[in-house]
């Protein structure tokens, strides 16, 4: 089962301004671009920050990759499910979601040992508006008319 239905990935290059994510054993996920890595990410509703600056969390060799591309480079604090805090290496990026157009933002890239895309990625999205029908999983990016 395709979990990801954009225009793009149908071959319709031009209309490439909808994301239509379906979920899948219980998550939804998307493709990210990031400099030259690719990666599949799990959208994580609890993955926020204060001042929304955070958007991305990669795995540490994603991240090691990327580093000479990241500016602003520096340990920020996060967060444990069980409300420890710890220190992550972090950088600001320019990323965007893979099948989308116009969807490059730039935003912090956490160290964390997962592939997460959070709130505050979707909160840069200006052009879109995203809507989640829980009823039928699936969660529509769709450009704001």
């Amino acid at each position: 089962m395709n979990r990801l239905d954009s225009a793009a990935a149908r071959g319709d290059e031009s209309l490439a301004r909808s994301l239509t994510i379906r979920e899948h054993l219980g998550e939804y996920g998307l493709e990210v671009r990031a400099g030259q890595e690719r990666f599949y990410a799990v959208i994580d509703t609890g993955f926020t920050h204060p001042q929304c600056e955070t958007g991305l969390c990669v795995e540490t060799p994603i991240y090691d990759r990327l580093a000479p591309l990241l500016v602003d480079q520096q340990a920020v604090p996060a967060f444990t499910v069980g409300g420890q805090s710890h220190l992550l290496r972090s950088g600001v990026v320019r990323a965007e979601l893979v099948g989308l157009d116009d969807s490059v933002v730039e935003t912090r890239l956490l160290d964390g040992g997962s592939n997460l895309v959070g709130v505050c990625f979707f909160t840069r999205l200006a052009r879109y508006r995203i809507s989640w029908d829980p009823a039928a999983r699936v969660i529509r990016i769709r450009a704001k008319r």
